[in-house]
């Protein structure tokens, strides 16, 4: 029910311009119909006019709410890759230290490994 509700909202947005639009055309016209010309063509277009201004608010308030659930998604996408590349890394240290205290690589060999791990 509550998902993409940044596009539901934007939907919303759209159908509710075309409903407007229909209601202050057929609204002018009656009002034309009984001679309130004047009257039927001021709604016939400020009616719609309101609607299109109105409906950019209610459009847009939707594309915030997509954009911020990509964001959110992005963030957590990119978080979780960070961890696990933290964890790779913490993982090669750990195998080199055990190398170097087992004395199967020297102090040296050591160093230029773990420059070349942390450059990553």
């Amino acid at each position: 029910m509550y998902d993409n509700i940044g596009k539901k909202i934007k939907s919303l947005a759209k159908a509710l311009f075309i409903i407007f639009i229909v209601i202050g055309v057929i609204g002018g016209i009656v009002l034309v119909s009984y001679d309130l010309i004047l009257l039927g063509i001021f709604t016939m277009i400020i009616l719609p006019l309101t609607a299109w201004i109105s409906s950019w608010f209610l459009y847009g308030f939707g594309e915030i709410i997509d954009k911020l659930t990509d964001i959110e998604h992005n963030t957590h996408v990119s978080t979780a890759t960070a961890r696990t590349e933290r964890k790779n890394i913490d993982d090669k240290i750990k195998k080199l230290e055990n190398l170097r205290t087992q004395s199967l690589i020297t102090d040296d060999e050591y160093q230029v490994a773990i420059s070349k791990i942390k450059e990553v």
